[in-house]
């Protein structure tokens, strides 16, 4: 492709987007309209998702999904959807193939080509993939007043053949199967939609609202909103930890406005909750949490902005699963809940740290803070993090790096 550069990185070759510094992979014409919002790595090739013009129908159109190859920066595909919504769908990998959620459908591309090998009607959020089955629930974020009734679909990846469409909402996917929230019942389910076991939780109620939750090592933690109590008008949340294996209840405990993030490090699950005696979010903090079997492991306080309410509450760290990096406080959290800060905003993540957005300088950060160097500077538009790398779009020129 015309304007694209490639191989060792070599200072200030990255146009008006990056100069300095700069550890760039390759560097390209950015010819497609719309902000980039999302990029993912599969293979050789690093799809970023061009948001569209805002229209008065609350859609963007012309957003578009595009194939980089990841040595060369040229465009290898791209896919326009002019019916698509303005938020960025969550793209998830499985195998060579990139799974997107739409306004009508889930389709699943080649991430090669970009070609449509499967598609499943239906205005779905995909909760996660393991062992080759995609599990999808129904998108209680988007359009719908009322939500939609619960509903899992267990989705063979590489074929798009529909393995079980069960009653019930998925909240969590781990190696023990599929967690699902039915009424007042989770049940856990393999990846053939069999149940493996049921427990009734005791909430009083049809306006109890849906759990989010995550699977640890052994155990799945839910963060249960509670009805509405004349004596508790601050309604307090209740964390409710089971037994992965067999479904009984390990430990419970209340919490005001907690949500459930993801596994965390060593098999634990971390979650966000307000500080203790705090009923509002009003002192701008919170404390995250890590939970084992036993109940609470260790807590820190974290500002909001990098916490809650903030752009990318947290990044995962390619092949470790160690760290939990907070975002656009410039914050980093380790595994043992040590947090570090930074000046500047924390856009990303590798194995040998994380990189700090200062103003329009970018700097790579050691994870034990005890040094760090710059990268990039003249960094400004869009910087997105893929996989260990990241990605700047400014200036009609697409640069990543490494």
């Amino acid at each position: 492709m015309p304007g694209a550069t490639g191989g060792s990185a070599t200072p200030g070759v990255a146009g008006d987007a990056v100069a300095g510094r700069a550890d760039e992979r390759w560097s390209t014409d950015l010819d497609v309209d719309g902000n980039a919002e999302l990029a993912h790595r599969v293979g050789d090739v690093v799809v970023v998702f061009h948001q569209g013009e805002y229209a008065p129908d609350d859609f963007a159109e012309d957003s578009s999904l595009v194939g980089y190859d990841d040595h060369t920066g040229e465009v290898v595909w791209r896919s326009v959807s002019t019916s698509g919504p303005m938020e960025p769908p969550t793209v998830t990998a499985a195998g060579d193939a990139l799974i997107v959620p739409g306004t009508d459908r889930v389709r699943a591309l080649d991430a090669r080509s970009g070609e449509e090998r499967w598609a499943v009607d239906g205005f779905w959020e995909v909760l996660g993939e393991h062992d080759g089955v995609l599990v999808l629930a129904p998108d209680h974020d988007a359009f719908f007043d009322p939500p939609p009734p619960g509903r899992t679909l267990l989705v063979e990846a590489g074929s798009g053949d529909v393995v079980a469409d069960l009653p019930g909402t998925p909240f969590a996917v781990g190696t023990a199967g599929v967690s699902v929230l039915d009424g007042d019942t989770v049940r856990q389910l393999d990846l053939d939609g069999e149940e493996r076991w049921a427990t009734t939780l005791d909430r009083a109620g049809p306006d109890a609202g849906v759990v989010d939750g995550a699977a640890g090592d052994g155990l799945v933690l839910l963060s249960v909103p509670q009805p509405e109590q004349p004596d508790r008008p601050d309604r307090p949340d209740r964390l409710v930890a089971l037994d992965a294996d067999g479904g009984a209840v390990l430990w419970q405990e209340e919490a005001y406005d907690a949500d459930v993030l993801e596994r965390g490090p060593d098999g634990r699950v971390a979650a966000l909750r307000l500080p203790s005696g705090s009923s509002s979010y009003d002192d701008g903090t919170a404390e995250l949490v890590l939970y084992g079997r036993s109940g609470e492991v260790a807590a820190t306080e974290v500002p909001l902005a990098a916490g809650r309410y903030g752009v990318t509450p947290f990044l995962a760290v390619p092949g470790t699963g160690d760290f939990l990096v907070s975002g656009p406080a410039g914050v980093v959290i380790d595994a043992d809940l040590d947090v570090a800060r930074h000046d500047g905003i924390v856009v990303g993540a590798v194995d040998e740290g994380v990189y700090v957005l200062d103003g329009t300088t970018l700097r790579l950060a050691a994870w034990d803070s005890t040094e760090e160097r710059e990268v990039a500077t003249g960094v400004e538009g869009d910087v997105l993090p893929v996989d260990g790398a990241l990605l700047v779009a400014h200036d009609d020129r697409l640069t990543l790096l490494r």
